[in-house]
Order: C-alpha cells, then sequence, then structure tokens
C-alpha cells in the first residue's frame, strides 16, 4: 500500500503552529531574561557595598573616595580636564597618585576613579561594575593595562563629554559643597562613612537623564509631588531594567529592588537634590556646575543622597 505524504496545506498549518508558539513564548523568554539579570544585577550590587564595608574598616570609617574636587561641585563623572596619561603601571603606583599628591589634580572629584580603588585593592572586579541590562555600557569590563592610564579608572572612553562606558552604576555624591563655595578640594561628606543609617543609599542602577544641554541632569519631577516627567511615571526609573526599577545598594552591605527612586531616609529622590522649600524630600530639582543646594554641606543628617554620573540612553553617553 503506497503512503500518502503530508499535503501542502498541511505543512503550512504545522508551520503556522511552531511561528505561533514562537510568538508566545519569545516574550517569555526574554522576561525571564530580564528577571534573571535583574537578580545578576542585585548580586553586583551587594558585593560592591560589601567591599566598601571592607574597605571603611581598614581605612578609619571611610569608604572609598579620591581627592575632591578641585574648585566646585562637578555633578559628572570627570572634571574640565579630563583625563591625562599617567606615570601608573601598577596598581599600587595609582593609589599611590590618588592618595599622595595633591597637585595631582585629573582625577580629583572624579566618583568613577573613587569606585576603582576597589578593583586596584583587588577587593571586586571590574566586571562586577557591569549590569546586564544596561543599553549603555560596554559589553566587556575595563582592564588594567600596563604603561597606560588604564591603572586610574574605568577606560573604555576616556573623555569630558562622553566618561566612561565601562560601568553601570551611580554612586552618592561622596563630597562636602559648601553652600558659600569654601576652600577646595572638598573632602567627602557625611554619607560617606560606614557608620551612617544603614537605609542610607550609596549605589544604584545608572541614574536617567531627562535634559538636553551641557548640563547633566536626572529626572526633575518626584513621585509624591504630584509632577509626571516626560514618557510618563516609568521615566522617573533607571533605563538599565525597562524602567521599571532600580536596584539599589545600601551602606550596611544589602541590597533590593526598587520600584520608584524615592528610597532610604525621608523617602529621598536619589536622582534629584532637595529644594529645600518644604520638608518633603520628594521633591527635587537638579543642580548645576557649582551649585551647592541640598548637598548637606554641615555634615549632618538628614543626608540629600543625589547619585552620579547620569545616562543618557537616546546619546548613548555618560555624563
Amino acid at each position: 500500500m503506497k503512503r500518502r505524504g503530508f499535503t501542502l496545506i498541511e505543512l503550512l498549518v504545522v508551520v503556522a503552529i511552531i511561528a505561533l508558539l514562537i510568538a508566545i513564548l519569545l516574550p517569555s523568554l526574554g522576561r525571564a531574561r530580564e528577571l534573571s539579570n535583574r537578580t545578576y544585577c542585585a548580586a553586583n550590587n551587594r558585593g560592591i557595598m560589601q567591599s566598601f564595608n571592607v574597605y571603611e574598616n581598614d581605612n578609619s570609617g571611610a569608604f572609598p573616595s579620591v581627592v575632591g574636587p578641585a574648585t566646585s561641585a562637578q555633578y559628572k563623572i570627570v572634571q574640565g580636564g579630563g583625563f591625562s596619561t599617567s606615570t601608573a603601571t601598577t596598581a599600587d603606583d595609582a593609589l599611590g597618585l590618588y592618595y599622595g599628591t595633591s597637585t595631582y589634580t585629573t582625577y580629583q572629584g572624579n566618583i568613577a576613579a573613587s569606585v576603582w580603588i576597589l578593583v586596584l585593592k583587588n577587593q571586586v572586579t571590574a566586571k562586577q561594575y557591569i549590569c546586564k541590562s544596561d543599553p549603555v555600557a560596554a559589553s566587556t569590563a575595563a582592564n588594567l593595562q600596563s604603561g597606560q592610564n588604564y591603572w586610574m579608572t574605568f577606560n573604555n572612553n576616556n573623555s569630558t563629554t562622553n566618561g566612561d562606558l565601562e560601568y553601570s552604576y551611580s554612586f552618592a555624591y561622596p563630597w562636602t559643597v559648601p553652600a558659600s563655595g569654601g576652600t577646595a578640594p572638598f573632602g567627602p561628606s557625611g554619607i560617606w562613612r560606614g557608620n551612617v543609617d544603614s537605609s542610607l543609599p550609596i549605589m544604584c542602577d545608572m541614574a536617567p537623564k531627562n535634559n538636553t544641554g551641557s548640563n547633566p541632569t536626572a529626572i526633575v519631577a518626584s513621585p509624591g509631588n504630584g509632577a509626571t516627567p516626560t514618557g510618563g511615571t516609568k521615566a522617573w526609573n533607571s533605563a538599565n531594567h525597562q524602567r521599571e526599577g532600580q536596584n539599589v545598594g545600601y551602606s550596611d552591605g544589602h541590597a533590593s529592588f526598587e520600584r520608584n527612586p524615592c528610597v532610604g531616609p525621608n523617602n529621598d529622590n536619589i536622582f534629584t537634590t532637595w529644594t529645600g522649600a518644604t520638608s518633603d524630600y520628594t521633591k527635587g530639582t537638579q543642580p548645576g556646575a557649582g551649585t551647592a543646594t541640598g548637598l548637606n554641606a554641615n555634615g549632618s543628617g538628614p543626608y540629600d543622597v543625589y547619585m552620579v554620573p547620569v545616562a543618557d540612553v537616546a546619546a548613548g553617553t555618560r555624563q
């Protein structure tokens, strides 16, 4: 008896069913990947913050920090001079330039250089600074290369306009900037120590940029003040996790995924500075270069945490 093969209609039906199943499963697979990346990112936050705690135990309670800004408050990755080739060819060389030379101003006021100290001390790996869901960060981690300025900080794109793309996290602005201007260089603020409130946010997924021009800003509107930013309420959040929220690392070493940026003492919006106009810390505005408003000039709490740097996702830059 001759066996009959599949007809064209039957084959088309099978292909259509397979295509339908793929269309149904792909979003689920993408969602599962994002949830996995979110967990991986939370582990990065915890690991880095626990390394902060190890560091402060060996350094009189202070978190890692290079010398503060040389002139005024700097809310960017680097100061105006950018990155210049250094003489560092080892981790010890780089640490010596950070700690021992007050005239070596290239890296003053540089939060990226501050957190790079943990890499130089072998407490974390450069890979831990990259979130797999970050739409802006480089796909490969930074590395140490003898004879180049790569010893000094992250090294993918060393420029004042774009900064470094080899890390995915923002950190609380760590220097006290007196409202009257004060005398530079500025020192670490009261938040940059291991004995602060355990609910104080110290790092998080990269802060979002919500403006144009040379002065980087994050989201001006804040949950709780009745305003909605351009792009809807998700625009309050970091772009790292589809704007559904951000992983936040706290001073005691724990991390959690937060649905909006109003976390920590007083529900402070970590992507804005407090205006000082009311006691509502969910209200916020953005600082201009050299502005000290809301940055806790007297070194006492409650603290207004402001995360730097920020990411311009559309342009693919850090500021």
